[in-house]
C-alpha cells in the first residue's frame, strides 16, 4: 500500500506516490542481484575485459585479467592499463603498437588492434599475441564516459598462421624451381630437336632428292614413291620446327615479349579464322628471362582457351608497357563461363589451365582477374609489378 503524501500548498492539486520501505528494499535487492550476476558473466569469460576511464586508469577488470596477469585486483584497479598489458611506463604508441583505447576517445567509435603482450608465468617471459577490441561507454546523451577492452589471446592462431603463410612460401619458391627446370629442359629439347633432328631430316631430304635424280627414266614407280617419301620428310620437318616453336619460341629470346605475342596471334588465332585486335601500348623494354617467359605462356594459354573453347569470332588483346608495371588485357566476344564453377572444377581441363594461369602470375608477384558469364564472352586483366632489376638494358 502507498501513502498518499499532500504538499501543504494549497496551490498544488495533485499528489505524489512514494515507495515504501519494502518497496525500496526489494528493488536494491533487485539491483544487488542484476550487479552479482553480471559480474558472474563478466568473470566467466576467458578473455580479459578491461574498464578503463579518459586517464587511462582501470576502473574495472574481469577475473581473467587477474588470473593471466598474476595479480590481486587491488593491484589493477587505479593501475594504467599499458601497466598491467603490456608493463610499459607509457602510453602505447606507434610504431610499436596503435593504441585502440586512445582511437575510441578521439573518435567516439569501436576499435581494433592486434598487441603483444609480455606475461611472467612461473619465472619464465612469455611474448603473446592479443587481439583487442575497443568499444565506447556512453551515456544517455551519447557521451563517451569510459571505454571496454575485450582482450584475446590469439598466439596459437598466430603461429598457425605463421606456419601456413611459411608452408605456402615453400611451396610457391618449389613451383618456382620446378617451373624454372620445366623451361629449361623445354629449351634444352628444342635446341636438340634443332641441332640434330631436324638436321637428320633435312639430310634425309637432301638425300631423297638426290636419289630421285639418279633414277633413270624407266623407273617412273620408284620416282614416285621417292617423291612421296621426299614430301613426307619435309611435312616432319615443318612439324619439328612447330614443335620448336611450341617448346621454346627463340622469338621471345631475340626479339622480346611483344614479338612473341604476335607470332602467338598470327599462328594460332589469325590462322583459325578469329579477327584479332592486337596493340602494344608504351615503349617496350625487355624484361628478365623469367618475367618474359611468364607472361608468354599465360598468353599462350588465354588464346588456346580462346581456340578451343570460347567459340568468339572477335579477340582483343592490350599488351601495355608502364612506369613499373606490365599490363595484359586478352579480351573475347564467346560464349563465357562461370568462372567460379570452371576453377573449383578441377576434372574440366579450363579450369586447370586457369589455376595453372593463377598460379604463374603469382609465382612472378603479379595479379590475374577473370572476368566471364556464360554467353558474355571473357575478359583477362593481368597486371606484373617489376623494378629496374627485371629489365635488361
Amino acid at each position: 500500500m502507498k501513502r498518499k503524501v499532500v504538499p501543504k500548498s494549497t496551490s498544488v492539486s495533485r499528489s505524489i506516490d512514494l515507495p515504501t520501505t519494502n518497496e525500496t528494499s526489494e528493488s536494491l535487492k533487485k539491483m544487488e542481484n542484476s550487479n552479482r550476476y553480471l559480474h558472474a558473466v563478466i568473470d566467466s569469460l576467458e578473455d580479459e575485459l578491461l574498464v578503463v576511464n579518459k586517464d587511462y586508469h582501470i576502473v574495472q577488470a574481469n577475473d581473467a585479467v587477474l588470473r593471466n596477469r598474476g595479480k590481486h585486483r587491488q593491484e589493477v584497479i587505479g593501475s594504467y592499463c599499458y601497466e598491467v598489458s603490456h608493463n610499459l611506463v607509457r602510453r602505447c604508441n606507434l610504431p610499436l603498437h596503435e593504441c585502440p583505447i586512445r582511437v575510441v576517445w578521439e573518435t567516439g567509435r569501436s576499435a581494433q588492434a592486434t598487441h603483444i603482450h609480455v606475461f611472467h608465468a612461473e619465472g619464465k617471459r612469455q611474448e603473446r599475441y592479443i587481439n583487442i577490441i575497443a568499444s565506447p561507454v556512453t551515456d544517455d546523451r551519447g557521451n563517451v564516459i569510459a571505454v571496454t577492452e575485450l582482450m584475446r589471446d590469439v598466439t596459437d592462431r598466430k603461429e598457425a598462421e605463421d606456419q601456413l603463410e611459411s608452408s605456402r612460401e615453400q611451396l610457391r619458391s618449389l613451383s618456382a624451381h620446378l617451373e624454372s627446370v620445366r623451361e629449361e629442359e623445354r629449351k634444352k629439347i628444342a635446341h636438340d630437336l634443332h641441332d640434330e633432328t631436324s638436321q637428320l631430316i633435312a639430310s634425309l631430304t637432301a638425300l631423297l632428292e638426290a636419289a630421285v635424280s639418279k633414277l633413270p627414266t624407266s623407273a617412273s614407280q620408284s620416282r614416285v614413291l621417292l617423291n612421296e617419301a621426299q614430301e613426307l620428310s619435309i611435312q616432319i620437318l615443318d612439324q619439328i620446327h612447330k614443335l620448336i616453336y611450341q617448346l621454346r619460341p627463340t622469338i621471345i629470346d631475340d626479339f622480346g615479349l611483344a614479338a612473341a605475342i604476335r607470332w602467338l596471334v598470327e599462328s594460332n588465332l589469325e590462322v583459325a579464322g578469329f579477327k584479332v585486335n592486337l596493340k602494344v601500348i608504351g615503349q617496350e623494354i625487355r624484361l628478365t628471362p623469367e618475367l618474359e617467359t611468364a607472361l608468354f605462356r599465360v598468353t599462350q594459354e588465354a588464346i588456346s582457351n580462346i581456340v578451343r573453347h570460347a567459340h568468339a569470332k572477335r579477340v582483343n588483346i592490350r599488351l601495355y608497357f608502364r612506369k613499373r608495371v606490365i599490363k595484359l588485357r586478352v579480351k573475347d566476344d564467346g560464349c563465357g563461363f562461370d568462372v567460379n564453377e570452371a576453377i573449383t572444377s578441377k576434372d574440366r581441363p579450363r579450369g586447370l589451365g586457369l589455376l595453372g594461369m593463377k598460379e604463374r602470375v603469382e609465382l612472378i608477384n603479379g595479379t590475374m582477374n577473370i572476368r566471364s558469364r556464360p554467353g558474355g564472352g571473357t575478359e583477362i586483366d593481368i597486371d606484373i609489378p617489376f623494378n629496374c632489376e627485371a629489365t635488361i638494358e
